[in-house]
């Protein structure tokens, strides 16, 4: 990414499209399937499978728990949370630079050194919560509130610190 963004003047748009998605697959792969070693990767696990208790009750988001006994009822482990907020968060925050930055590999550079690894990698519910936010930031702009109001509160259904950002 570093090499692209020297070079990114000199790209035309379609050769930045194929590179920001094929880098958008191998950052969704590897929040995906990363070790379960890494900070709250066990917890994520336990509230997956025991998402029925009252404490999980409480303290999740209602998207974790919903999405949790989605996936239980269908067979499916804990990597399918974290490959829906991947798919989910990823996707939405490269839009975002893209769309706001014409230097979208600059950007990605201060992304995957900085916020990646926490958000997309460990925090995964604070890191779609960012994402809806960053979205919220076009309307916002554009003084369409109803809009921006829908996407904070899909922020906080995702994690209830979102609600700080309500206008």
């Amino acid at each position: 990414v570093v090499v692209l963004s020297f070079i990114e003047d000199y790209m035309p748009a379609w050769q930045k499209v194929v590179l920001l998605f094929s880098i958008c697959i191998a950052l969704i792969f590897i929040a995906t399937f990363k070790p379960m070693t890494t900070a709250d990767a066990r917890n994520y696990e336990r509230y997956f499978y025991f998402n029925d208790s009252i404490l999980i009750e409480t303290l999740t988001e209602p998207t974790y728990r919903y999405l949790s006994r989605l996936f239980l009822l269908f067979g499916f482990d804990v990597i399918a949370i974290f490959f829906t907020y991947a798919l989910i968060a990823i996707p939405i925050k490269l839009t975002f630079f893209w769309k706001l930055t014409p230097f979208v590999f600059t950007a990605m550079i201060v992304y995957i050194g900085i916020y990646y690894p926490m958000q997309d990698v460990v925090q995964i519910r604070s890191g779609v919560a960012a994402a809806f936010l960053l979205w919220a930031i076009i309307p916002l702009q554009e003084k369409r509130y109803l809009q921006a109001t829908v996407l904070f509160i899909v922020a906080t259904l995702f994690h209830y610190s979102s609600l700080v950002f309500l206008p």
